[in-house]
């Protein structure tokens, strides 16, 4: 069995979808246990895959079902819910939102006016009173779901907050990266336009909230919206450009450990996405190999992400942007990989396109249940604008950087930066005059999704199967 994190990473998604399409108790012991005594008499590599998968399927299902279970502290919240409780706990979190600040303390998001007597800080205890009540469920077929994202992230109440106090000392790291991030924000804010400030906000720090609504919808209609949030492919452009300038100057473990402690605190100050997280990890296992003298494994290391993040919060399985992230990853690793070494091997163009393609087909069906529509160009601007993605990314902290030390110098990059994204929305803009610019095709029902994956899977396996063929006919001649 080559890659067995894998295949267990398999068998927790299983078993997660298993658990929460109501199998429970018996059945579920029962379903599990019959192709575990199937595989104990079934000899060979396949019995070993079985097993493992089943085992899998097993941890999938019991640690989704905790995860559902309302814990102590739910339990505590929902005897104290309504207009006058009262709620004590740490500031793990801070974020403005307009005139009010919402906090985030354990599971309990805090919406409150900040006060002057009472210096809101990472770390800091605080007691405030309030409604206290839980996030509501969506209430309209096909509405977003904010109940369920934000039980995966760890929270299940609110509480409008009439009255605060806090105390005890603040976190030195936690809140120094958050004071580091909100001077940077101010920093782009006062150096840039409107427009290149709430790009490189989104693209740096991983905050939206100054990005205009028309300016997100147009990279979202066109399926490039991806590139206006911290994700995987951030994250690796940055820790492989820092690894490659620290190894001209230092050792390989050095430089390998530098760059893993420079990922951690960049995961930590832009608010731990999915992507981030997952990158960060499969990044680490990378340099782990080198120092190691180890070969690496993509689709191993990519396994070892989903298990890790999975173990720690289970609901993220059912969230947009994890499904994403490790769809795309996986594609890349496994069948995108195999078709570009058999079909385009030394034709780089044609093998992007290949991979790009890959990814399309296989995101298509989660594309089409969050979004309910197809960009069918979006294949092409991917291929046109991630190119220049990585070096914006490296432009952009160079930006950032002179915004401290050298304010003309950043007015120079963020002329650079205007004329570059001037180019990505007149892409954007001609490419909405094209045909079939948008498709709608509404949210999929599960037995199309099963279908369509089947399909897909078979098309993969001939492709890949009649290619092996035509090989092995050309060496036997």
């Amino acid at each position: 069995m080559r890659r067995p994190l894998e295949v267990l990473a398999v068998g927790v998604v299983l078993g997660e979808l298993l658990c929460l399409a109501g199998i429970r108790g018996i059945l579920l012991f029962l379903l599990c246990l019959c192709p575990a005594l199937l595989a104990f008499f079934w000899r060979g590599v396949r019995r070993r895959i079985l097993l493992v998968l089943v085992l899998g399927a097993v941890a999938g299902a019991l640690r989704l079902q905790l995860a559902l279970l309302p814990g102590r502290a739910e339990r505590q919240l929902q005897r104290a819910e309504g207009a006058a409780a009262t709620f004590r706990g740490r500031i793990a979190e801070i974020e403005p939102r307009g005139e009010l600040t919402r906090v985030r303390c354990g599971s309990v998001y805090l919406l409150l006016r900040e006060s002057d007597g009472e210096r809101l800080a990472l770390g800091r205890v605080l007691t405030a009173s309030g409604n206290l009540s839980p996030i509501a469920a969506p209430t309209n077929p096909g509405e977003f779901d904010y109940r369920a994202y934000c039980r995966a992230r760890g929270v299940t109440h609110r509480m409008q907050v009439r009255r605060y106090r806090v105390e005890g000392r603040a976190s030195p790291l936690a809140e120094g990266l958050r004071r580091f991030r909100s001077a940077a924000l101010e920093r782009l804010k006062a150096v840039c336009p409107e427009q290149e400030a709430g790009y490189l906000a989104a693209l740096l720090l991983g905050d939206k909230h100054a990005l205009s609504e028309d300016f997100y919808d147009l990279y979202r209609k066109n399926g490039i919206a991806h590139l206006l949030a911290i994700s995987g492919l951030h994250t690796g452009f940055l820790g492989l450009a820092l690894y490659r300038l620290l190894r001209k100057k230092c050792g390989l473990s050095l430089s390998a450990v530098v760059t893993a402690l420079f990922l951690c605190l960049y995961a930590a100050l832009t608010g731990g996405d999915t992507g981030v997280l997952r990158s960060s990890l499969m990044l680490g296992l990378g340099f782990l190999a080198l120092c190691l003298g180890r070969s690496y494994d993509l689709r191993s290391a990519a396994a070892f992400a989903l298990l890790f993040l999975l173990f720690f919060s289970p609901l993220q399985l059912f969230q947009c942007g994890f499904q994403l992230s490790f769809l795309a990853v996986f594609s890349i690793g496994g069948p995108g990989k195999a078709l570009t070494e058999r079909f385009a091997a030394r034709r780089k163009l044609c093998a992007a396109f290949l991979q790009s393609l890959t990814v399309f087909l296989i995101t298509l069906p989660v594309i089409s249940y969050w979004f309910f529509s197809l960009p069918p160009y979006g294949i092409l601007l991917n291929l046109l604008v991630i190119p220049m993605t990585g070096a914006l990314l490296l432009l952009g902290f160079v930006l950032l950087a002179a915004a401290f030390a050298a304010p003309p110098l950043a007015l120079v990059c963020g002329k650079i930066l205007h004329l570059a994204l001037g180019m990505q929305i007149l892409l954007c803009r001609l490419a909405e005059y094209l045909p079939f610019h948008r498709i709608l095709l509404g949210r999929p029902k599960a037995w199309q999704l099963v279908a369509y994956s089947l399909c897909l899977s078979l098309s993969f396996r001939l492709l890949l199967g009649r290619s092996a063929q035509e090989k092995e006919k050309r060496f036997s001649k």
